[in-house]
């Protein structure tokens, strides 16, 4: 903020709110597995979402390093609980690049997979 920067894009490796919101097995499992990763990922969205910049957090699925498709479904009710959602780095970046032209996302985390 101090050196004008307006907009901010995150991708962190887990989504911790989806975990924390639905309550599932990964909330007990994980702060005894990972507990600073766990810490650290939460300071980390709290300091984003506090800051005054235009900040998305982008929650992909299960990344690997396929070709892009040049298609994946994005917004907030993307993923799936019984299967690994995946998508290519490729398509990651891309979805990241469209969002500092697309405010559509602004302060909000939306997922992105095929």
């Amino acid at each position: 903020q101090e050196n004008k920067v307006k907009d901010l894009s995150a991708k962190p490796h887990l989504d911790l709110e989806k975990v924390l919101e639905n309550g599932s097995l990964l909330f007990f499992v994980i702060p005894f597995i990972l507990p600073f990763y766990f810490w650290d990922k939460r300071k980390q969205e709290s300091i984003i979402k506090s800051s005054s910049l235009n900040w998305t957090i982008v929650r992909p699925g299960a990344l690997n390093n396929k070709k892009a498709k040049g298609k994946y479904h994005q917004g907030s009710k993307v993923g799936n609980y019984i299967y690994t959602v995946r998508i290519s780095r490729e398509d990651v970046a891309d979805f990241m690049l469209n969002q500092i032209e697309n405010n559509k996302y602004v302060h909000s985390s939306p997922g992105v997979c095929w």
